[in-house]
């Protein structure tokens, strides 16, 4: 079986599978969680179950206020602050390894991708084109991601590399 580079795998771009509706009416988007687009297709060949755990796992989708999704929201607007944003961090949060223990370059990673995206939260919240109900939300998201701490974030990811919780993607 050959082994694949983290960033061999998926590369960055706009979702291209499970595109969906909220069904909830046109104020609540069904958005993707994460901006990966397109899987290696040899991945198939290699695991079709790993592979369709991705296509799952990308393809999913959480409702959220239509601003939080659409291009001239936060989502998007001068480009699409949060779909650049991680596009610009795949490569970087690539290098962390989460089969061994947090080491101090890790932990610059993580503080540093964490800095960026307050500064995309902060651009919008600042930028004075969002009324005072989706500014105080950004700001509430803004406040919890501040007070998260670099271990429990890699924490997370550490979970996340091992398979723990895929199970809703199978």
């Amino acid at each position: 079986m050959k082994l694949y580079q983290r960033n061999q795998v998926v590369k960055s771009g706009s979702s291209k599978s499970q595109d969906q509706s909220s069904n909830k009416g046109r104020e609540i988007h069904a958005a993707h969680v994460v901006r990966l687009g397109e899987i290696n297709h040899e991945m198939v060949k290699q695991s079709e179950q790993l592979y369709n755990e991705l296509v799952n796992f990308l393809g999913h989708t959480q409702n959220v206020p239509k601003y939080a999704n659409e291009w001239h929201g936060i989502g998007g607007d001068i480009g699409g602050d949060i779909d650049k944003f991680q596009s610009r961090n795949l490569k970087e949060l690539g290098k962390i390894n989460f089969r061994e223990s947090l080491t101090a370059e890790d932990a610059s990673i993580i503080k540093s991708v964490k800095e960026d995206f307050i500064a995309v939260l902060d651009n919008r919240i600042n930028g004075g084109k969002l009324s005072d109900r989706k500014k105080l939300e950004l700001i509430n998201v803004k406040t919890a991601l501040t007070n998260i701490t670099i271990e429990s974030v890699f924490e997370k990811g550490k979970k996340g590399y091992s398979g723990e919780g895929m199970n809703a993607y199978r």
